[in-house]
């Protein structure tokens, strides 16, 4: 198995084990965000974590994502949950939904999906940059979402948006 089945395999073991040992919230939501990734249904995992982790902004920002269906991130806008989760820690609530996109990105990635992939890592970036404004820390998968961005963009051949991107990761990195 890759990496991201061994993760999701490590991950099921985990929350079926011992729940002293293991953060329940941070292991829902990276189960979750490896499920997005192989383009599996997460609803289930989202809806047991947040039975067991209610408090979770985490889990809870996916949940609202994820019901907002189609409309996505401008319907969040509108959500007075969402609101109350930005407003109880914008900087994890952003950073959740930095993560969340990355990963559907990287999915449609794998997937051969470039225009899909240039759009949910865009929005993966946009938030980012909502959780740095917030006190989050960055992270080493900026460079990933970079490199990612230019390569979708030069096999779709928006090859000066792919340029931008390859410098914007010159830039970046010490």
């Amino acid at each position: 198995p890759d990496l991201v089945e061994r993760g999701i395999g490590d991950l099921t073991r985990a929350i079926e084990g011992n729940a002293d040992v293991v953060l329940l919230g941070d292991a829902y939501f990276s189960l979750a965000l490896l499920l997005l990734e192989e383009g599996s249904h997460v609803n289930p995992w989202v809806e047991q974590g947040l039975k067991r982790v209610p408090q979770s902004i985490e889990l809870n920002t996916l949940r609202e994502l994820l019901d907002s269906g189609a409309t996505g991130v401008p319907a969040l806008a509108e959500n007075e949950r969402a609101s109350d989760l930005r407003r109880r820690n914008p900087g994890v609530f952003f950073g959740a939904l930095a993560a969340i996109y990355h990963r559907m990105g990287k999915g449609m990635f794998k997937r051969e999906e470039y225009a899909g992939t240039v759009a949910a890592l865009e929005r993966s970036l946009h938030f980012d940059e909502r959780a740095w404004a917030n006190g989050v820390e960055k992270s080493g998968v900026l460079h990933h979402k970079l490199v990612r961005l230019g390569v979708a963009h030069n096999r779709l051949a928006q090859h000066q948006e792919a340029l931008r991107y390859y410098e914007r990761v010159i830039r970046e990195r010490p």
